[in-house]
């Protein structure tokens, strides 16, 4: 088959011995190793300035028929990564500075997040957040996928792992928490427009990860509203980081689309939500809808949200207008309008009635809600245990 194949044997730890010539041309020295799933491992490196980048080295895979022929299936994957990095240019989303191969890999060359701080993970197994941080860190990772769609890629694998969160001084973000997000990981991310000649997924092979996968991408319909499902995606990890559990917690596919079923719209049962203002409630069970066109888009996000914040007393930045994302539903862009959205209707108007009745909806809860917001509990071991089983592979 064109997109099966064996990675060529290749001691990627080898790589820090013996460095990479395609990146000793351009001055680029690996020092450590950050992460590793898959065929890619994360570096952290030097520049010739001696400034810290990082280097994301993907492993190439080759046909089983011509060992000497890379996998087109992984090559389009890596392109469409590149694609969607230097496509966006945006404080929250993870910028790109380069990108080479060699006979071995694919090398993307990234700004490098430095501790302290790591992922959402990372920062609520060891720290709780309060309801203002969650939300900040929501809108940031809103407006990351705003500007994401708008140029027609959906992410397709947006998880807390892959929402780094810096400690950053007031002045530089705006925003009272000093919090500043990053999007990371565009392993997965999906630009048809970009494919030319697309490489359908057969159904079964939905990537991402289970847990945060919408009710209708683990059903496998064949035309899946992606960006949608990535909205979805957003509002587990903002349930998760208010409770500390998933919202439909299965240790397989099938197991989380039977506790889809089984607890439909009943999210919020356990005592830790008396802690969650009805507008985080509100916010979170649109986005948690089995009902596509419940879920707002990015853009009227971020909007709510900034609005909730400012009847708070924060301030954060405000929301730039961006242009109309186009339609992208199952895996080929549309003309026409969809449920989650139309290149000709305007921003944050995507569903029609939809986006008024999402706007109503939280607009009608106490945002400025004069009770205290505590701090959540920390995430549960049993948050840990799944994601490890659900690592997203090529």
């Amino acid at each position: 088959m064109e997109g099966s194949g064996t990675p060529r044997k290749c001691n990627s730890d080898s790589a820090l011995l013996l460095q990479p010539r395609e990146l000793v041309y351009r001055g680029i020295f690996l020092k450590g190793v950050l992460g590793a799933g898959g065929q890619a491992k994360v570096y952290v490196a030097t520049n010739v300035l001696g400034q810290e980048i990082a280097v994301k080295a993907i492993y190439k895979v080759f046909r089983e028929d011509n060992p000497n022929v890379p996998c087109p299936r992984q090559r389009v994957q890596v392109q469409d990564e590149i694609f969607a990095l230097s496509a966006v240019r945006h404080r929250s989303v993870l910028r790109l500075l380069d990108h080479v191969e060699d006979s071995d890999a694919y090398y993307i060359i990234t700004e490098y997040i430095p501790k302290p701080g790591g992922d959402l993970f990372e920062r609520l197994a060891v720290k709780s957040m309060t309801e203002n941080e969650i939300l900040v860190v929501v809108k940031q990772v809103a407006e990351a996928l705003a500007a994401i769609h708008a140029k027609g890629i959906a992410h397709r694998d947006v998880k807390l792992e892959n929402i780094m969160v810096e400690e950053s001084e007031y002045e530089a973000t705006g925003l009272q928490t000093g919090l500043r997000a990053k999007l990371i990981d565009f392993g997965l991310a999906h630009a048809p427009a970009h494919d030319g000649a697309d490489l359908e997924l057969a159904p079964f092979a939905q990537p991402g990860t289970a847990l945060y996968q919408a009710p209708e991408c683990l059903s496998c319909e064949p035309r899946r509203d992606l960006f949608a499902n990535d909205m979805y995606a957003l509002g587990v990890c903002m349930y998760i980081a208010c409770c500390g559990e998933y919202p439909f917690y299965g240790t397989s596919a099938r197991g989380v689309q039977r506790r889809q079923r089984e607890c439909g719209d009943k999210l919020f049962t356990q005592s830790i939500w008396h802690k969650v203002t009805r507008a985080a409630k509100a916010i979170i069970a649109c986005l948690l809808s089995q009902d596509v066109d419940a879920r707002p888009t990015a853009l009227e996000l971020a909007d709510s949200i900034q609005q909730i914040l400012k009847a708070r007393g924060i301030a954060p930045q405000e929301v730039r207008p961006q242009k109309q994302r186009p339609s992208l539903v199952g895996s080929s862009i549309s003309s026409q309008s969809s449920t989650h959205g139309s290149p000709t209707s305007s921003p944050g108007a995507g569903r029609g009635g939809a986006a008024g009745k999402f706007d109503r909806l939280v607009s009608a809860t106490d945002a400025s809600s004069p009770r205290p917001v505590g701090r959540v509990k920390h995430i549960s071991r049993k948050a840990w245990d799944v994601t490890c089983k659900y690592i997203a592979r090529f």
